[in-house]
């Protein structure tokens, strides 16, 4: 009931057609179940120039973070006809196939931020001779004094699509998370809002997410508090290093052999085979009599093993930002062959000299180097997202 009237409310005003209903209803979904549950009745924002809705409701954002006109109790008052000031985002294009290595187009919006650094690269792999469709996906939104960062991993039949729908979604949900006091929660329900409007997308759209899904790394950086939230599900990573101090902080990449993965897993009735080449152990979930398992324990989509103990929970850590902060973040592509120690000694090396671009490019071209030479015809799509503070850069 309260999806549906919010959607008559926002038809009313002409802006149903501009947002659609899969953010709306992760949102309203979201916010009358905390209402139900007695946590402070929903104030919801309409925003004419964003594709999506904000909202807010207890715990409050803090003071300062929001300029919106609100639209409070049954979504009365008009629309803000205000653009976000300052909005600066970024996004590789998943549309088509390409030749092999070739590297996604990328599609800016607003101005880049005089603060921040950024440079992206995702390239596609190669099977063969044949052109490749790149399911590796990233984005970069900035705004509101706080910037965040995604890469997404597709895998399956329509893994381009759900790596590309949550590049569309995700950095939104995680721009509003910031704007909480309990951020390591806000960021884990946007995780939990994120699955469940693309599970909804897949069946309003066409496309499914029975046998397709994706990894993610992310990161939302609040430089006003000195903090930076990491979260990740599945096999992407996302490193965070000091310029100043030479240390790295790397975040967790979830596989069905880490032991409490495992457990949960087959306490649900999955299955886990793991296999080892050399010191490398590799795993797969599979569901009873399922002929084809997943390489990693958490991830978006992936209906099929849902139910068998794959869930859609980011590990969040909260790590201290300064001035001389870099942030990285990878597909598996890029991590497969370089060690997060020698990306890091790379950025160090090269980001003063050469600038974030040059870094990224030839952090991308090195890992494709490495799966040449290992795998031969095949190599993975490889992804690397840069970002740095002004001052830490060239």
């Amino acid at each position: 009931q309260a999806v549906l009237s919010t959607q008559r409310h926002l038809d009313s005003l002409g802006v149903w057609q501009m947002i659609g209903p899969t953010p709306l209803r992760c949102i309203a979904s979201r916010w009358a179940s905390a209402a139900a549950k007695g946590r402070g009745a929903s104030t919801f924002a309409v925003n004419s120039a964003a594709d999506v809705v904000t909202h807010s409701a207890s715990p409050q954002p803090r003071a300062g973070k929001h300029s919106r006109t609100l639209l409070t109790g049954p979504l009365l008052g008009h629309r803000s006809a205000r653009v976000k000031p300052g909005l600066f985002e970024l996004r590789s294009s998943t549309s088509t196939p390409s030749r092999p290595f070739a590297a996604a187009p990328l599609i800016e919006t607003g101005l880049r931020p005089s603060e921040l650094s950024v440079a992206a690269v995702s390239a596609a792999g190669r099977r063969g001779t044949s052109e490749w469709q790149n399911q590796d996906c990233l984005a970069v939104r900035c705004g509101d004094g706080h910037w965040v960062g995604v890469v997404a991993d597709g895998h399956g039949p329509e893994g381009h699509q759900v790596s590309a729908w949550l590049c569309n979604h995700l950095p939104f949900l995680l721009e509003e998370a910031a704007a909480f006091s309990d951020v390591p929660a806000a960021i884990e329900a946007a995780f939990a809002s994120a699955q469940q409007g693309l599970e909804e997308a897949g069946r309003a759209e066409g496309f499914s997410v029975e046998h397709s899904g994706a990894a993610v790394a992310a990161v939302v950086a609040c430089p006003e508090s000195n903090k930076a939230y990491v979260a990740s599900i599945g096999d992407c990573q996302l490193v965070l290093g000091d310029f100043a101090t030479g240390a790295f902080e790397v975040s967790q990449t979830h596989r069905a052999h880490h032991d409490l993965e495992r457990d949960r897993i087959e306490a649900m009735g999955g299955m886990v085979k793991t296999a080892r080449a050399g010191k490398k152990v590799f795993s797969r979930v599979f569901a009873p009599g399922g002929l084809k398992g997943l390489a990693m324990s958490r991830s978006f989509g992936d209906l099929q093993v849902k139910r068998y103990g794959v869930i859609a929970e980011p590990t969040i850590v909260a790590l201290e930002l300064t001035d001389s902060s870099y942030c990285l973040l990878g597909s598996d592509g890029l991590f497969d062959f370089l060690s997060p120690q020698e990306i890091m000694s790379a950025v160090r090396q090269r980001l003063p000299r050469q600038g974030a671009a040059v870094c990224a490019e030839r952090l991308v071209a090195q890992a494709q180097r490495r799966w040449r030479s290992f795998e031969r015809d095949y190599c993975d799509d490889v992804s690397c997202l840069l970002l740095s503070a002004t001052a830490s850069g060239s």
